[in-house]
């Protein structure tokens, strides 16, 4: 039996706690996808947190939708501090995981599928200021 087969047949069950659905998810990520450590603790950590907010608003990982994922990832982020960047590696990882659990027949429908990315911040330019400008002109030799 092969570890991906385990994996899928502890996720079908869905009587484990959240936790351990999304324990296998990133055993999943680490192993089979080679994901780095850097990004499976990113991803855990942004997965529990999701499983915390949607115990609180009365639901399960497998009963949630996408207006709840939406506030999760959305107001509730930005009021917690998140930039774009950050809410978009969060955006990732339930993207990910409900993919993950929508391919291993543990939910009918994949609720994250159509779950927006932030839009990014650009930066504008910041303009060189007329004693830069005037060093930079004559630093150059004709």
């Amino acid at each position: 039996m092969t570890n991906n087969h385990v994996i899928a047949q502890t996720v079908k069950k869905m009587k484990s706690t959240g936790k351990q659905t999304i324990d296998c998810y990133l055993v999943y990520l680490e192993h089979s996808l080679e994901r780095a450590a850097g990004t499976v603790n990113n991803y855990q950590r942004d997965l529990y947190r999701l499983e915390e907010y949607l115990t609180i608003k009365g639901r399960t990982l497998e009963k949630a939708d996408l207006s709840l994922l939406e506030a999760f990832t959305g107001i509730d982020a930005h009021k917690k501090g998140f930039t774009p960047n950050g809410r978009k590696i969060m955006v990732a990882a339930i993207k990910g995981f409900y993919k993950y659990l929508f391919r291993n027949n543990a939910i009918k429908n994949n609720i994250a599928e159509h779950l927006k990315y932030p839009r990014s911040i650009k930066n504008l330019p910041v303009p060189i200021s007329p004693s830069n400008a005037e060093k930079l002109l004559n630093s150059i030799s004709l």
